[in-house]
């Protein structure tokens, strides 16, 4: 992940208050990439938050901005496709990353969209065949996939069941999107590049969850 500069004339809107933690409002500016220094405009909420140091003798603190990001222009890309990835699947997780700030389960929607371009690109039926043409779930279609691709398969199921949970407002998350193109990442990579493991724990997790894992305070 490219390391990114904050401009110095970002700015910032808020009500003026007494208590530093009533203290929120909008931010606003750009980001630069030290590495290919392309400038991205971004925006967001921004509040003041107190970080609490805990020492042996005493815990002390201080204050600091907080920011949350809502909109990035170009989008940050969620994944680096490999060669060869059909441009259909690439146009699915352009729009996710365009989404998965302002709107994570629209973002995990989208994922799952090109989960089902890349199914197609794998030569997987998107009908059965006779007389009465069903049309197969994304489910059906990885199953599938699983008779000769079990790797890619297990990868992609992960990604369904995080798309499925983009249908709920309000359960699935920003960090849960990053996760699910994570995965797809692997998908492609076992496909159209050289294998990686590393996700493979998480990709179980979730297929024998069908679903996120539960975090606390939910």
């Amino acid at each position: 992940m490219p390391r990114h500069e904050r401009s110095a004339s970002a700015r910032k809107t808020f009500i003026v208050s007494e208590d530093p933690m009533s203290l929120d409002g909008t931010f606003a500016g750009w980001l630069r990439c030290a590495s290919c220094h392309e400038r991205v405009a971004v925006a967001g909420d921004w509040c003041v938050d107190y970080d609490v140091i805990v020492n042996v003798t005493e815990d002390y603190g201080s204050y600091y901005d907080a920011y949350k990001l809502r909109y990035a222009q170009p989008p940050l890309q969620l994944l680096i496709c490999p060669k060869g990835v059909p441009e259909s699947v690439m146009n699915s997780v352009t729009a996710a990353g365009a989404l998965v700030w302002v709107d994570p389960a629209a973002a995990a929607n989208r994922l799952r969209l090109a989960t089902e371009e890349l199914l197609t690109a794998l030569k997987i039926p998107r009908y059965t065949t006779g007389k009465k043409r069903k049309r197969l779930t994304t489910h059906e279609r990885i199953t599938r996939l699983e008779v000769g691709r079990p790797d890619i398969a297990e990868a992609l199921m992960a990604v369904k069941w995080i798309g499925n949970e983009g249908s709920h407002p309000g359960k699935i998350e920003a960090k849960d999107v990053l996760d699910g193109a994570q995965m797809f990442e692997h998908a492609l990579a076992l496909k159209y590049g050289s294998e990686q493991d590393q996700i493979r724990k998480r990709i179980q997790e979730v297929n024998r969850r069908r679903g996120l894992p539960r975090r606390k305070g939910h």
